[in-house]
Order: C-alpha cells, then sequence, then structure tokens
C-alpha cells in the first residue's frame, strides 16, 4: 500500500488548521494575523472593532463581490475592494503587505493555477 507523503501532516492539519489542509496557512489566514497582530483581537464578533473583525467582515463582503470559480488573485481583489467599501481603505495597505508576503502582491497576474508570483506593493503603500 503506497501513502501519500503528506498524510500525516494533513491529518495534523486537519485539528490545527480546521479545514485548510495544506503545508502553509493559505493568503486569508495570514491576512488575518497580521491585522490582528497590527490592530488587535476583539472577542465580541458582532460589534467589535480589532483587526479581526475588520478582516471578518472583508472576507465575507469579498465572497460576496469575487467571480464565479475564483483564482487567489480574483480572492484577493475581492478582498481589497471590500476594504475600499466597509472602511475606505483604512486596513488595505495592511492586507497589501501580508498578501505580499504569500507571494499575492501587486504585479500578481493569473486567472488559473499556477499564478505569477509577485511581492510587491502597490505605489500608495510602503514597505
Amino acid at each position: 500500500m503506497v501513502h501519500h507523503p503528506l498524510r500525516r501532516f494533513v491529518i495534523f492539519a486537519l485539528y490545527c488548521d480546521g479545514p485548510f489542509l495544506t503545508p502553509f496557512p493559505p493568503p486569508p489566514q495570514t491576512v488575518y494575523w497580521e491585522m490582528v497582530t497590527k490592530h488587535g483581537f476583539d472577542p465580541d464578533w458582532y460589534r467589535g472593532t480589532g483587526g479581526n473583525n475588520a478582516i471578518l467582515q472583508n472576507v465575507v463582503d469579498g465572497l460576496k463581490i469575487q467571480p464565479c470559480r475564483p483564482s487567489f488573485v480574483d480572492a484577493r481583489n475581492a478582498i481589497i475592494l471590500a476594504d475600499r467599501q466597509n472602511f475606505d481603505s483604512f486596513y488595505t495597505c495592511d492586507m497589501w503587505r501580508a498578501f505580499a508576503r504569500r507571494g499575492l502582491g501587486f504585479s500578481a497576474v493569473g486567472t488559473s493555477m499556477p499564478i505569477t508570483e509577485a511581492f510587491d506593493l502597490p505605489p500608495n503603500c510602503t514597505p
């Protein structure tokens, strides 16, 4: 019987990262921790004002406006657009920094896999 080399890690990931079955955290999770680190955690999920509340709202609204069968770039663009609509781009540069660390920077392109990675920021954001 042949076993997949990541089998043990996948089982471990089920318990550690919830539904994320990858050896690395997906970009939205990276953005979440960037936001919580910079803007704090508010345990009130309904009326809170912490970074966790802002990114949750942006991701949920991004899911509503992204195209069907989105690529990572499409999802990134939708989350950034949601921040523009929800918070007047207040958190945009923080999210760009986190996306850029994962290869979804300003110049990243692609509508399917693989995408062309980029680690740069938009001109209006500083490193």
